[in-house]
């Protein structure tokens, strides 16, 4: 039965990212630990240590371990690079897993082959395929795109509670986070984040000359339910690049609809009034 490892380097001495931007499929692995253990077919967790200590990429141990000696060490085994994982699993996320927690390799263990129980394999493929993160393909010019620079931007509201208004915010970073990885699954590349425009919608994404403005309603149950602007409703109805795409139970297992502003003006059931517009 395959076993499940972490093979770590020190960026200062070796840059696997650089290797999988090369679009680099193959290479070879130092084994300073485990030689007897590790075998062609064992799965590996490649890890980077600090200042951003995390699980970069996944792969494959390709070969039984041979002599091979170089400044890295004694014997090598050939292995592949099967996916980079993006956004990367950092330790401010298994720091706080339940299981991941307490696992030792992933809080800076000095060494460059390391043992993944099964339980612990398990959870790190379970935190590689959450829905807001990509296992992207090694291809010649693969690299982390950090969408964490793009946060959700959540208006004050003084009649919530300052807890009521911080899970609006996680509500929202989570959906916006889904938007990002969704688009770029669908071949659009992030181009602009508009949230703070007021233009009626959130993020820009293109592929070749297409244009898709979309506006992103995050909500934590599964009734979709939600408010439109002004700008957002008119936009609807004009632009023809907007689409509304809109993320339910974002905090737990996200679903989504996405639909174009005709669609949208099609399907809706009802429009309620917030507020009026009064002069006196």
């Amino acid at each position: 039965m395959a076993k499940s490892w972490i093979f770590q380097c020190n960026p200062r001495r070796y840059s696997l990212l650089g290797d999988i931007a090369e679009g680099i499929q193959i290479s070879d692995w130092a084994v300073n630990q485990h030689r007897d253990e590790i075998r062609e077919g064992d799965r590996i967790f490649f890890r980077i240590t600090n200042p951003r200590g995390g699980i970069y990429a996944t792969g494959t141990v390709l070969s039984d371990p041979y002599p091979a000696k170089d400044e890295f060490g004694d014997y090598k085994v050939q292995i592949s690079y099967d996916a980079l994982i993006d956004p990367p699993i950092l330790r401010d996320e298994t720091d706080d897993h339940p299981i991941l927690g307490s696992f030792a390799p992933l809080r800076g263990r000095q060494a460059t082959n390391l043992r993944v129980p099964a339980e612990m394999a398990r959870a790190l493929d379970a935190l590689t395929h959450r829905p807001n993160r990509l296992s992207r393909p090694v291809t010649k010019g693969a690299k982390i795109v950090r969408t964490k620079s793009v946060k959700a931007v959540v208006p004050i509201d003084k009649n919530r509670s300052k807890r009521d208004q911080a899970h609006i915010a996680k509500v929202e970073k989570a959906a916006i986070d889904y938007a990002m990885s969704l688009m770029w699954k669908m071949g659009f590349d992030f181009l602009h984040d508009a949230q703070k425009d007021k233009c009626g919608y959130d993020l820009l994404f293109g592929k070749s000359r297409q244009r898709v403005h979309s506006e992103v309603k995050g909500l934590s149950g599964s009734k979709r339910a939600f408010n439109l602007t002004r700008k957002e409703y008119d936009c609807a109805g004009r632009d023809t690049d907007w689409s509304i795409l809109i993320v339910t139970t974002a905090l737990r297992r996200p679903k989504h609809i996405m639909l174009s502003g005709a669609e949208l003006l099609k399907r809706l059931s009802r429009i309620e009034p917030q507020q009026y517009r009064c002069e006196l």
